[in-house]
């Protein structure tokens, strides 16, 4: 993962890892910073895995066990439009959403193509596009 203090500012490599030992980190495909101090990182790179896994990143590296995703998920976007509200689209059609920031529950939509890429234009309104030019609007609240 890539790291800058600042718009405009030098990015540099950030491990995650504990200083005392070595570590190995999973892959990042996507990601998400919804604030200064905390990112969450997608890794859906594992043909073996049984789908995505998210893991949470902050200044000192990575946070804990990450956060809960249903089982077979395979996520291909992820956006968090305030520090502990994320959203993610997916294989099949699935949006999930947390609000606490450590367990994602799926949200109802109509939607059963692939979705590519997720955006939020506040907490609660989202966009998330896919397959064959689906764009799938949802808000919740």
């Amino acid at each position: 993962m890539l790291v800058t203090p600042a718009p405009g500012r030098s990015w540099r490599l950030e491990p995650g890892c504990p200083a005392s030992g070595p570590c190995s980190e999973p892959v990042t495909d996507v990601g998400a910073c919804p604030a200064g101090n905390r990112c969450y990182a997608v890794n859906n790179s594992s043909p073996f895995g049984e789908g995505s896994t998210v893991g949470i990143y902050s200044a000192t590296g990575r946070q804990g066990p990450g956060v809960t995703v249903p089982a077979g998920l395979v996520i291909n976007d992820i956006a968090c439009p305030a520090t502990r509200i994320c959203y993610t689209a997916g294989t099949g059609g699935t949006i999930t959403r947390t609000t606490d920031g450590t367990r994602f529950a799926p949200v109802k939509t109509p939607v059963r193509k692939n979705l590519n890429g997720i955006t939020c234009v506040t907490a609660s309104a989202c966009y998330a596009v896919g397959a064959v030019g689906t764009i799938e609007a949802f808000g919740e609240g």
